[in-house]
Parts: structure tokens; C-alpha cells; sequence
């Protein structure tokens, strides 16, 4: 049975969402250091908190729309770009991709802003120049960023750039920002385009909600999140939340939060990082198997809608062993099993899903995975899973992992 069945099959036992409550979101950043004017990415808990450096680029940002920021969940890379090339970086900045930006609007053209979509696997960059504006399309399924189609569209001013990108994937939608850089005021303007068999067709404009005064200035980042409606926006000093209402023609947005900067640095590029992972309990082995102290069951990528690349992984366990995945709906639950505990609950359907003999060198560096896609369907939004290892040893006894709470988020 393959995963992908699996989990289907799950679904039509009655898995449904949870009720889960407000979470911190983890948010990835691309910042300017306004006295080198050099760029870092940063990940910070939400929008308040101080960001950490995950990446010191030695790149500089010279206008205040250049630059944006992607992350990919099914490679747990980064991709940016500072205005004037394109990049991925891979774990703590080792350069996966690199390649030259496709820019049909000519040598003076900037890249404001890149989103990216997991399901699709596609990776959407806007470039701008004095009143014009462009959307490329690349595909990110073999690797490096390969260029497709592009739409260009008129700004409202030649004092207007496009600063910023973010998609939609529920429902094909890509948001882009316009702001007028040179004059009093920002004169935000939000277009709203959905995709076609030709390209991006621009459906309507919406106004930013100015949260509280003074009112949002320059829009240089923006993400989106699809499963809870909400548009996250950053100008130069502040991140705003803002939840997105889909009950008149074009969406209105309504503010949830705002919080300045607290290193005081400008924000070029935002991106939310969904898909929420927790450990619960630990692993035991019983008498008659090897004792490895460090086996555990982890995650490699991102629950996120769409994500073809999750894989639960059995590490540092007895070498030799046959493992075995077990999961269920809803949240960890542990009862006594065997030599420790038993997370997934006793109340709803399992899948059990054979990870094959754990191989490795030594008593307890065996390891052993399974591919998990989660399918490109946004009614998966909100469902909870319950993950946990089971080894059986070569003496025929038993060792378990720790439980892992699986939130499904997009």
C-alpha cells in the first residue's frame, strides 16, 4: 500500500480536522541592515519576535522593493533573491541552486518579492520597473528553478514598484503589492490575479487594512496562508496579520495584529513556515533487544498541503531490526505497551506501513524511512495525525519510538 492510498484510506475512516487552537507562526525573513545595507534570512516566532540569523548573505539590498524570500517545505530549502539574481539555499546556508532570473522587462527591471507552492511545485517572482510590472512562473519539481511563462500588467504610477508576492493555493489566486516609493504616502494598491491556461489574469484591487497609525507604509514581503485566510504583509519597520474575507466581490482584509521590528532592520521579503511538528514521550527497548538510547522517530519536511516529500524516519535504532510505522488520526495518546508507551489512540482506524529492516553499521545506528506525501488538497487543512515507530528486533522482541503530533496546515 503505498502512502499516498494510505492516508486516503484514512480519510474516508472519518479523520476530520481538529479544532486546534492559535499557534505562533514561525516566520522567515529576508532583512536589511540599514547602516550596510546588507541582506540576512531570519527566523523569528511570530511576528513580534527577535528574528535568529539562519543565513548571513554578504549581499546588499539597494532599493527598498528589491529582494524576496520562498521557503520549500519538501526540500526545507530557501529560496531569495536581492533583486538582481535567484538562489536557493539548503539547512544552514550551503548553496543548493543558483540561476539567472528570467526578467522581461528589460536590464533596469527588479525582482520585488517570490512566493512558492509546495502542491505544484512552482516558485512565482515579480520583477518591476517605472509603472510596469511582470509575474514568472518557474517550476522547482527537477531541482533548479526552470523559467516558464510570464504576465505583465500596468502599476498606477511610474513612482509605483511591486514589492512584494504571495499565493494562494487553495484557490490559485497570487497576491501582488504595489507601492509608490518616491511620494508622501505609500498609496498601497493589492491586485489580486488567478491563474488561466495562459497565464495570471488580474481579477480586482484590494486595500490594506492600516491596523493602527500610522498606516502601512511600502509593502516589501508578504505570505500567505491559505488553510486560515490570512495575508501577512511587512513594510519597512512592521509585520501586520490580516485576515482575508472572501464575502464580497474582490476579498477585504481586516488587521489581527501588527508588531514593529525589534532589531529595528527593514523586512524584504516574508514567508510563513506551516506544517507543525511535536515530539511526545520517548523510545524504549525491551529486555531481549539492544539498548540504543538514542532511537527516534523524526520528520524529514514539513506537514504542509500538497507536500509529495514528508518522510518518517527510525534513527539510531537496533540495526537489523524490521520497522514498521503506525498512524492515526488525532492527537498522541500514550497507554502502557510492551516496554514503554503506545501513542497513536486505541479509538480510531490505524495504518500500519512496513519501513523494512533498519540498516546500519554498529548495534544502534540503524535507520529506516518511508516516503508520506500529503495530497494537494486543501481539505486536509487542520487534520491532526499521531506517528510512532515500532522495531521488532531480530530476537523478536520489541522497541518503540517516541509519538509524533502531525498537524496539517497549508
Amino acid at each position: 500500500m503505498t502512502m499516498k492510498t494510505a492516508l486516503a484510506l484514512t480519510l474516508s475512516m472519518g479523520l476530520v480536522a481538529t479544532a486546534a487552537t492559535a499557534q505562533t507562526r514561525s516566520l522567515r525573513t529576508l532583512l536589511r541592515d540599514d547602516s550596510t545595507s546588507l541582506a540576512r534570512i531570519a527566523v523569528q516566532a511570530g511576528d513580534c519576535a527577535t528574528p535568529a540569523t539562519q543565513c548571513s548573505l554578504g549581499r546588499t539590498l539597494a532599493d527598498g522593493w528589491d529582494g524576496g524570500v520562498a521557503y520549500v517545505p519538501a526540500r526545507n530549502t530557501t529560496w531569495y533573491s536581492d533583486g538582481a539574481e535567484l538562489t536557493e539555499i539548503a539547512g544552514s546556508c550551503g548553496l543548493a541552486c543558483s540561476v539567472t532570473p528570467k526578467l522581461v522587462l528589460g536590464r533596469l527591471s527588479r525582482i520585488g518579492g517570490l512566493a512558492a507552492s509546495p502542491g505544484l511545485e512552482e516558485l512565482y517572482q515579480v520583477e518591476s520597473i517605472a509603472g510596469r510590472a511582470a509575474i514568472t512562473t518557474y517550476s522547482i519539481s527537477a531541482g533548479c528553478a526552470v523559467a516558464g511563462g510570464s504576465t505583465t500588467f500596468t502599476l498606477p504610477t511610474p513612482f509605483h514598484r511591486a514589492g512584494a508576492i504571495a499565493y494562494d493555493g487553495a484557490r490559485q489566486h497570487l497576491w501582488v503589492a504595489s507601492s509608490a516609493f518616491w511620494i508622501g504616502g505609500a498609496a498601497n494598491v493589492l491586485y489580486l490575479f488567478e491563474r488561466t491556461r495562459t497565464g495570471w489574469s488580474q481579477l480586482c484591487t484590494a486595500p490594506v487594512d492600516s491596523c493602527s497609525r500610522p498606516a502601512v507604509g511600502q509593502i516589501q514581503g508578504m505570505a500567505f496562508e491559505a488553510c486560515r485566510r490570512v495575508l501577512w504583509i511587512a513594510d519597512a519597520g512592521r509585520v501586520y496579520e490580516q485576515s482575508v474575507s472572501y464575502r464580497t466581490p474582490c476579498p477585504t482584509l481586516t488587521s489581527l495584529g501588527c508588531c514593529g521590528s525589534p532589531g529595528g532592520e527593514a523586512c524584504h521579503g516574508l514567508d510563513v513556515e506551516l506544517g507543525q511538528v511535536q515530539s511526545v514521550g520517548s523510545s524504549c527497548t525491551s529486555r531481549g533487544c539492544v539498548s540504543c538510547p538514542n532511537m527516534v522517530l523524526a520528520v524529514r519536511g514539513r506537514p504542509v498541503v500538497g507536500n509529495k516529500a514528508v518522510q518518517l524516519q527510525v534513527l539510531n535504532g537496533p540495526t537489523g531490526g524490521t520497522g514498521f510505522a503506525m498512524l492515526n488520526g488525532g492527537p498522541c495518546r500514550g497507554v502502557p505497551f510492551a516496554c514503554g508507551q503506545l501513542y497513536p489512540s486505541l479509538v480510531t482506524p490505524w495504518i500500519v506501513v512496513p519501513m523494512g529492516t533498519l540498516a546500519g553499521s554498529r548495534r544502534c545506528d540503524g535507520d529506516a524511512f518511508f516516503t508520506f506525501p500529503i495530497p494537494n488538497n486543501y481539505g486536509l487543512c487542520g487534520v491532526e495525525l499521531c506517528a510512532q515507530g515500532l522495531v521488532i528486533c531480530p530476537s523478536l522482541d520489541l522497541a518503540l519510538t517516541n509519538g509524533l503530533n502531525l498537524l496539517i496546515e497549508g
